[in-house]
């Protein structure tokens, strides 16, 4: 018996009737670009060679088996992780978030008047680090 057939195919989400625009990655808001199992089908795959009874135990108490849009950096952070509720997913998504860019996000904010004392390449750098920045905060703000 396949994945398929342990609890019926996963329930997609309806895609969103804006056409044109970006669908928001369930956990960070950014533009998604694939889908998150909630049950990685790593662990679907685990549980596939098991008698029917503990089978239908285990499923028993695992959440709905959905897929939800994401962006391939979440999606991959979460990897085959299992958490109990999508909520706990986002949360590990912006503790991971906040351990990779820490020091970017420690970094000091810079006015006009400094940016234009550096020389063309530095602060080209900057422009770029301060735009991740505050594209990793927005991230971090998002809730949903």
């Amino acid at each position: 018996m396949g994945i398929q057939g342990l609890r019926g195919p996963y329930k997609k989400r309806k895609p969103r009737p804006d056409e044109g625009v970006a669908i928001p990655c369930t956990y960070c808001g950014m533009p998604a670009s694939s889908e998150d199992h909630i049950v990685p089908v790593s662990i679907l795959a685990m549980i596939d060679g098991l008698t029917q009874e503990v089978r239908a135990e285990i499923l028993g108490q695992l959440p709905p088996l959905i897929k939800v849009y994401s962006c391939n950096q979440c999606n991959s952070v979460l990897g085959n992780r299992f958490f109990r509720t999508l909520s706990d997913r986002r949360v590990a998504v912006k503790s991971y978030l906040k351990r990779k860019y820490a020091r970017l996000l420690e970094m000091p904010a810079w006015d006009e008047e400094e940016l234009s004392e550096l020389g063309y390449g530095l602060q080209k750098f900057v422009r770029n680090r301060i735009r991740l920045k505050n594209e990793i905060e927005e991230r971090l703000r998002w809730r949903r």
